[in-house]
């Protein structure tokens, strides 16, 4: 560094054990040139964590020698915590062992500190903060160049208007994906959806208005399709999604598509547009190469669809037979977008265990479909389609129907996925729920089985639930493998054990051990426990017993 008045003043913190003594660090650097350096000394490692927090510091100066203060672990927390502050340790002649570890854990040097000289220690700062600060320039244009290339890259792949991809980028993707699907033998589903008499929005308001409207499209789609494809606009009014799908999924995504467009608000001239899309879905055979064979066939599926009407989804035959417009899922599709009542529901009572009396029904969801009376069967089914929000909410409201024929004054429980909880906005679900019933009325459940990994993602829709008076449960609960991380988070009302846990407990001392302590967690947690699945007095008696205040199962009243 040269003597001008305005050369840079290296900032340096020197943690040392006594910096009083004539052979300190920072004696040593004030002997030197003590008006080229800005020197901080502090002897406590708390100290020096606090200063590094909220000072510039350019070169840290650690002192290893007095290992009953600082030691290798206090070298590595800062190494951590700072790692863009060059540090150089001290270290005794006869310690230099602990200097070779360091200088392996990223120190910048390691000096002894018996031989210190002032002009050196002087140089060697001076010359690691200039090494620094080239670093730092060389990653600050790296991190320019990578962005700027970035941009660049997205600005030939992505189409300027809609900020999807453009036919260049959706190729791209479509090479991927169509690589992965022959690796893997899955299926990849196109949708290509076009908006009706788009042409007279031009014609009528004008290009510049067109052009809003398929900026509000694409964001609409975009959300839509969310992880579950890759989106792009080909050209004109028209839109595509690939998806890691099967034929039956990709009609599921393309209803969601549909809806979503004619639900858009297009405010027009200030008047609000309705728009309609008609979407031609198919399914991808793994010989196909390019993106223009396939838009050949998905735009032949649209065109022959439309001339029967539009604001309809039109499909490709599966393996060259023709679908069969009774099996399950049509029959379902048919019901969501009709209104058909396929879906019903039946109650179970819930008892207080001590006098018998009836404080609640869980209401449970049930089909009009041979193939799928069993529940287990019938959302299993749904989950596999892709449908499972849109039937599970549904069966919602089919349970708050028949839940508005009980007295208020016992409380209705009513099941929902973790999916739907969401996938579909509370204040959604919360408005089914009659005005004239206080909201305590009616509790929500999750089965845990059904919580996948972290529930803290359940946290803000539970809370809106919360707010509006409306209780929550965790179902389903096991013992062995509870999640207690969602009895913590989610602060459930009420806990329901597992009828699998209930059935036959007399039995079992090591289920009654574990019962015992799961009223405890509950007593703690303020929740009240709900056993399921009583069929005999023995386990009956025993609940009772053990101090478990409430129940259902087949011994107190089956469903009806």
């Amino acid at each position: 560094m040269d003597g001008r008045k305005d050369a840079y003043i290296p900032k340096v913190l020197a943690i040392e054990g006594s910096p009083k003594d004539s052979c300190s660090i920072t004696n040593c650097l004030n002997r030197g040139s003590p008006n080229n350096l800005f020197i901080k000394s502090v002897s406590r490692f708390n100290e020096a964590v606090k200063y590094l927090l909220f000072y510039k510091t350019d070169v840290i100066l650690l002192d290893l020698s007095l290992t009953q203060i600082f030691c290798l672990k206090d070298f590595e927390f800062i190494r951590k915590k700072f790692p863009n502050i060059p540090v150089v340790v001290f270290v005794d002649i006869e310690s230099g062992w602990v200097g070779k570890m360091a200088l392996e854990l990223g120190a910048q040097d390691c000096l002894a500190k018996e031989l210190l000289d002032e002009q050196f220690l002087y140089r060697i700062i001076h010359y690691i903060v200039e090494k620094q600060q080239i670093l730092n320039q060389v990653d600050f244009l790296n991190a320019k160049l990578e962005s700027a290339n970035s941009r660049f890259e997205k600005l030939d792949l992505v189409d300027p208007l809609t900020k999807l991809f453009n036919l260049r980028g959706l190729q791209k993707m479509f090479s991927a994906e169509i690589e992965k699907t022959r690796e893997h033998k899955s299926s990849l589903t196109a949708i290509l959806m076009g908006l009706d008499n788009f042409k007279q929005v031009n014609d009528m308001i004008g290009h510049s208005a067109g052009d809003l409207v398929l900026k509000e499209v694409s964001k609409t789609l975009r959300a839509v399709t969310r992880h579950q494809g890759t989106i792009g606009r080909v050209g004109g009014d028209e839109f595509m999604v690939l998806s890691n799908t099967d034929l039956r999924s990709g009609m599921v995504l393309a209803e969601k598509m549909r809806l979503a467009v004619s639900n858009a608000a297009m405010i027009l001239n200030a008047k609000r547009a309705a728009m309609t899309a008609s979407l031609g879905v198919a399914t991808v055979p793994e010989t196909t190469s390019s993106l223009d064979e396939l838009l050949s066939e998905v735009h032949y599926v649209l065109e022959s669809g439309k001339r029967t009407g539009k604001n309809k989804i039109f499909c490709n035959e599966i393996n060259g037979k023709a679908q069969n417009k009774q099996e399950p899922l049509n029959i379902i599709f048919s019901a969501l977008h009709h209104k058909r009542q396929i879906f019903h529901s039946v109650k179970q009572p819930i008892f207080s265990l001590l006098d018998k009396r009836k404080v609640g029904y869980e209401f449970l969801s049930r089909i009009s479909i041979k193939e799928l009376e069993m529940p287990a069967n019938f959302f299993e089914y749904c989950l596999q389609s892709g449908i499972l929000t849109s039937v599970d909410h549904e069966c919602f409201r089919s349970c708050v129907a028949s839940a508005a024929e009980v007295p208020e004054t016992v409380q209705s429980h009513l099941n929902l996925f973790p999916s739907t909880i969401i996938n579909i906005p509370p204040k959604d679900l919360i408005e089914l729920l009659p005005k004239n019933r206080q909201k305590k009325a009616y509790c929500i459940e999750i089965s845990e089985q059904q919580i996948i990994g972290d529930p803290s993602y359940l946290l803000k829709p539970i809370k809106e639930f919360k707010d509006a008076g409306i209780e929550i449960a965790i179902d389903d609960v096991g013992f062995g493998c509870s999640n207690l991380e969602a009895f913590i988070h989610l602060e459930p009302d009420i806990v329901k054990i597992d009828k699998k846990w209930i059935n036959g407990v007399t039995r079992d001392s090591l289920r009654i051990k574990a019962l015992e302590r799961l009223i405890k967690l509950s007593d703690v947690l303020d929740a009240e426990l709900i056993a399921e699945g009583i069929e005999v007095e023995e386990d009956l008696e025993l609940l009772k017993k053990i101090g478990v205040k409430y129940g259902q199962g087949y011994l107190l009243g089956r469903p009806g």
